[in-house]
């Protein structure tokens, strides 16, 4: 599960650029549930830790919807590179 984690948030660039609040909330979270197991009440940790993971989901969406954006638009930009490239090869070519 560590290493899924992993992948998904490294691998995808998923916190990038970094996120000072992002990163207060989930530390938040995480304090809350080690209360939770400290006073023996699984079902406060089970509920936090529900809290926490649909949060970070709805973040981790919206990072990555920010991430595919960039890339397109890296992309549309390096199309229109090409474009000039090519019409400059068909010139040359004459």
């Amino acid at each position: 599960m560590a290493e899924t984690l992993s992948e998904v948030t490294t691998g995808r660039r998923l916190f990038e650029p970094a996120n000072r609040e992002l990163w207060s909330k989930g530390r938040e979270y995480q304090l809350r549930v080690l209360k939770a197991l400290r006073v023996e009440n699984g079902q406060m940790a089970r509920d936090v830790m529900l809290e926490h993971m649909q949060f970070a989901e709805k973040l981790m969406i919206q990072q990555e919807l920010r991430v595919k954006t960039a890339v397109w638009r890296f992309l549309e930009i390096w199309m229109e590179k090409v474009k000039v490239v090519s019409v400059l090869f068909r010139k040359i070519a004459r």
